[in-house]
């Protein structure tokens, strides 16, 4: 009885206000908001896919990165290359000065500059004797080993030869090692050493470095 009494304009404002609520409410239903882990999930389909867990969808300068190697995102984070040497090998690399000098210390700078570091300021020398050379490796004592090892030692893989001394018949070739386990850190330091070859930066550390010494010194043959 008491609808009569209510304004009629009273109950039209009533109803609608029930519509626009229900409508509202049907609007926010309808807009399936998702959990923070599902809209990022749908949020990313066909966008650019990221290079290399965690890092930038930028793609990196060349030899600044190396997207799933373990000893290089190590020696980004240090800032620094750890080369094992031979205590042994003068002729090879020698410390005047206070300073590396030699076709070794040259032949480092240009492995350190394939990694994205500076040739002479990021690159650390160790000398090893052979009781520690290839366990050096798998301490993370240093990075890359440089001569002074033999190709079949145990938790060492061979990069390449980066000179070969001796005679033609009985070639001796010295080897660029690192630890097991890193293929795209090996691959990539055999780029290096390739491109050194082929442009003639090879040539000029040999000319400068190793020639009055080892003048049988010559460059290996790299395939691939």
């Amino acid at each position: 009885m008491w609808l009569r009494a209510v304004p009629r304009a009273v109950l039209g404002l009533v109803f609608v206000s029930l519509f626009s609520a229900c409508a509202s409410t049907d609007g926010e239903r309808g807009a399936a908001v998702l959990p923070p882990e599902q809209r990022s999930a749908e949020s990313s389909v066909g966008a650019e896919p990221s290079i290399g867990a965690g890092t930038s969808a930028t793609p990196p300068s060349e030899g600044a990165r190396l997207p799933g190697s373990p000893a290089l995102s190590e020696i980004r984070r240090r800032g620094e290359l750890l080369v094992g040497v031979p205590a042994d090998a003068a002729d090879f690399l020698r410390r005047t000065d206070g300073e590396y000098r030699g076709f070794d210390a040259r032949m480092a700078g240009l492995l350190a500059e394939g990694v994205g570091l500076e040739s002479r300021s990021d690159v650390a020398f160790r000398r090893l004797p052979d009781s520690l050379r290839t366990g050096a490796l798998s301490r993370g004592s240093v990075d890359v080993l440089l001569g002074g090892f033999d190709r079949k030692a145990t938790g060492v893989t061979v990069v390449a030869p980066y000179v070969v001394t001796g005679p033609e018949g009985r070639p001796v070739e010295r080897l660029v090692g690192v630890a097991e386990g890193d293929a795209r850190f090996r691959d990539r330091l055999r780029a290096v050493l390739h491109a050194a070859i082929d442009d003639g930066r090879w040539a000029e550390a040999a000319d400068k470095t190793l020639r009055d010494r080892r003048p049988e010194a010559r460059a290996p043959e790299l395939s691939g």
